[in-house]
């Protein structure tokens, strides 16, 4: 317990980059933290909640939590660098029509890029038009179902599209008549 920073550690001292909690573990393969729940009928398990209560009426486009994975870069010191992050925020705020956005981000090249977003009634990928590709599989690496191609601004049914078709092509392997 640090009453300086008025918070608490776990397998550390208190920081004061730190508000409330800071538990630190070893990195091995064990579990760090673990959230247990003993309901055994099927209503809930675990449930882990952000609440944001400001005190006051909520407004569009508050932040409302968000998670992120950090990690150190190659540098000798190893600074901290954000990875990832999921965000959600408040879009309507009315009683009864409240609605949001989750919004997925990663670093690319250096820059955090939102490359997927949901709201209301849209799922977006590359709603920035970066050059963030989307790709669907089949049953095995080989096979590409569906391959939207950002950077050539075309989609790929079967396959990668080649750079020089317009909007779309169409790919097959010839073992089929249709």
């Amino acid at each position: 317990f640090d009453a300086v920073n008025t918070n608490v550690a776990i397998g550390t001292g208190g920081s004061s980059e730190v508000e409330r909690l800071h538990v630190k573990g070893t990195g091995t393969d064990a579990t760090l933290v673990r959230l247990e729940s003993t309901d055994t009928d099927v209503n809930a398990g675990p449930n882990i909640q952000l609440y944001r209560n400001p005190g006051e009426a909520g407004v569009t486009n508050d932040d409302l939590g968000k998670i992120e994975w950090w990690g150190p870069d190659d540098s000798v010191s190893g600074t901290p660098q954000l990875y990832s992050e999921i965000l959600v925020e408040a879009q309507g705020v009315g009683a009864g029509t409240q609605s949001s956005r989750m919004m997925f981000r990663t670093m690319i090249g250096g820059v955090l890029k939102e490359w997927m977003r949901a709201s209301s009634n849209t799922v977006e990928i590359n709603a920035f038009s970066d050059d963030i590709n989307f790709k669907i599989e089949g049953d095995d690496a080989a096979h590409i179902n569906f391959f939207s191609d950002a950077g050539n601004n075309n989609v790929g049914l079967g396959g990668a599209p080649n750079a020089n078709v317009e909007a779309l092509h169409v790919l097959g392997t010839g073992a089929s008549s249709t």
